[in-house]
């Protein structure tokens, strides 16, 4: 009986431990500027016209992205895709349509490598390029 409530034990805390680790994964968070007809993969090229922004928010291998337009061209479709270090395309993660104003709002989430922490957004409209500068996010 000793050695069953002994191995009940350590699997209880096993698995708390397991659950902890999750609970408490590090947050981490930075926002760009998505830059008008920038196809630079991720430099900051402060000098183009700002169409809205793109908020990165990192837990663990999970990266969401929260992407506000407020001067976008209107009625224009857009995909977001994530992209990582040495301008490698991690995939789409969201699609968006501004409306007459030019204004939209977007999220989505994507499961990126652990090993890479620096990533820029791309909202592209099928035309253009309109890269954030890459952010970090550890």
């Amino acid at each position: 009986m000793t050695q069953k409530l002994g191995a009940i034990l350590v699997v209880a805390l096993a698995a708390t431990a397991s659950m902890s680790s999750v609970a408490f994964a590090k947050s981490v968070k930075a926002t760009a500027n998505i830059q008008q007809e920038n196809g630079a993969c991720g430099a900051n090229l402060s000098e183009n016209p700002v169409l809205g922004t793109v908020t990165f928010k990192r837990i663990g291998n999970q990266v969401t992205l929260k992407v506000k337009f407020t001067h976008g061209e209107p009625n224009t479709h857009f995909q977001v895709v994530l992209y990582g270090p040495s301008c490698t395309i991690l995939g789409i993660v969201t699609e968006v349509t501004t409306n007459a104003a030019g204004h939209a709002k977007a999220r989505g989430t994507i499961t990126v490598p652990e090993a890479d922490t620096e990533f820029f957004a791309d909202p592209y409209n099928g035309a253009y390029a309109n890269d954030t500068p890459y952010v970090s996010l550890p």
